[in-house]
C-alpha cells in the first residue's frame, strides 16, 4: 500500500480528489442552507399576504354598501332599490314625469341622465332636501348616495316616456 503514496502524482490526485469532494459537499450544504432560507422567506410571504387580504376583506365589510353600481348607466344596486323604496323616490318621480317630460324630449339618454342628475342637486324644494338629509342618516351613508338614487330613479321614469 505504501506504493501507492510514493509518487508524487498519486499525492496530488489524491488530493485534488479530497478536495472535489470535499468542495462537492461543501456546496451541497450551502444550497441546503440557501433553500431553507428560501423556504422561510417564502413561508413569511405567504403569511403577510394572508395577513394582507384579512385586513382588505376587514377594510371593504367597514364600508358602507353603495346604492348604485358605478357602471354606465348608474343602476340602483338591492341596498339602493331598498332606500328608493322607503322614500317612495318612484312614486316621487312619476309625479313630476309629466312636468319634466317636455324639458327631455328628444335629448340623448346621457343628457336626460345630466339633467336628472342637476334636477336633484339644485332644484328640489326643501321637503326633499330634508328627505335626502333623513335617509342618509339612517341608512349611514352621505347624502351623495341618496341624490343618486333619486337621479337614476328620476331618469329610468323619464326615459320610459
Amino acid at each position: 500500500m505504501s506504493e501507492w503514496f510514493d509518487t508524487p502524482q498519486v499525492i496530488v490526485a489524491s488530493v485534488a480528489l479530497l478536495s472535489l469532494v470535499g468542495g462537492f459537499i461543501y456546496l451541497v450544504w450551502r444550497v441546503a442552507r440557501w433553500t431553507g432560507s428560501v423556504d422561510n422567506k417564502l413561508s413569511s410571504l405567504t403569511e403577510n399576504v394572508r395577513e394582507i387580504r384579512a385586513d382588505i376583506k376587514r377594510l371593504f365589510s367597514a364600508l358602507p354598501p353603495l346604492p348604485v353600481v358605478g357602471s354606465s348607466p348608474l343602476r340602483l344596486t338591492e341596498f339602493g332599490e331598498e332606500i328608493a323604496a322607503n322614500m317612495n323616490a318612484k312614486e316621487w318621480a312619476s309625479g313630476l314625469k309629466p312636468e319634466l317630460l317636455p324639458e327631455v324630449e328628444g335629448r340623448e339618454p346621457f343628457e336626460v341622465d345630466e339633467f336628472c342628475r342637476d334636477y336633484v342637486q339644485e332644484k328640489l324644494p326643501e321637503e326633499w332636501r330634508r328627505k335626502i338629509a333623513k335617509y342618509a342618516y339612517e341608512f349611514g351613508i352621505d347624502k351623495d348616495g341618496v341624490e343618486k338614487v333619486l337621479t337614476v330613479v328620476l331618469r329610468e321614469e323619464l326615459l320610459q316616456a
